[in-house]
C-alpha cells in the first residue's frame, strides 16, 4: 500500500491576501497536464543542515515543479537560493538526531503515488493545513 510522503513543489509561493481565482485557476491547469505517478523513496541524503529522502524517479517532480515555475516566474523554488531543484521529503532540520538516518534507511524503500498538488496554508497559530487540492491527470 502507498503511503503519504511531503514533497515541496514550490515555496515560498503566493501569500494568503494575493491567492485568488486566476492564481488557483493557474495551478489547477497546469498540474492536470501531468498524469498521477508512482515513485519510491530509495536512500537517505543530506544537504548542508537538511536530512531528507530522494524519490525516483525524480524527474516528475521536477517537471511539475519546473512547469509551475514557468507559470509563476516571481515564484521560483525556495526563492532562487539553489541552483539546481532537488525533489526531497525532509526528515531533519537543523541538528540530526542521533540514529535516524541508520534507522529510516534500513526501512527504504517506502512506495507512494502522486495523484494530487496541494496548496498548504500557514494559519495565524502557526499550524499548516491544505487550503486546496489540485488533481493530476484532468486536462484535456
Amino acid at each position: 500500500m502507498a503511503k503519504a510522503h511531503h514533497l515541496t513543489v514550490l515555496d515560498p509561493f503566493v501569500p494568503s491576501f494575493g491567492l485568488d481565482a486566476t492564481v488557483l485557476a493557474g495551478v489547477r491547469e497546469v498540474v492536470a497536464e501531468f498524469d498521477p505517478f508512482s515513485y519510491e523513496l530509495v536512500r537517505v541524503q543530506r544537504f548542508p543542515g537538511v536530512l531528507y529522502l530522494a524519490p525516483e524517479p525524480a524527474e516528475p517532480f521536477i517537471a511539475i515543479i519546473e512547469a509551475l515555475w514557468r507559470r509563476f516566474p516571481e515564484h521560483p523554488p525556495y526563492g532562487g537560493a539553489f541552483d539546481a531543484v532537488v525533489p526531497h521529503v525532509t526528515l531533519a532540520l537543523g541538528e540530526e538526531p542521533p540514529g535516524l538516518a541508520d534507522y529510516v534507511a534500513e526501512r527504504l524503500p517506502l512506495s507512494g503515488s502522486v495523484n494530487e498538488v496541494e496548496l498548504r496554508m500557514e494559519d495565524s497559530s502557526g499550524r499548516w493545513g491544505v487550503a486546496e487540492r489540485f488533481p493530476l491527470g484532468v486536462g484535456d
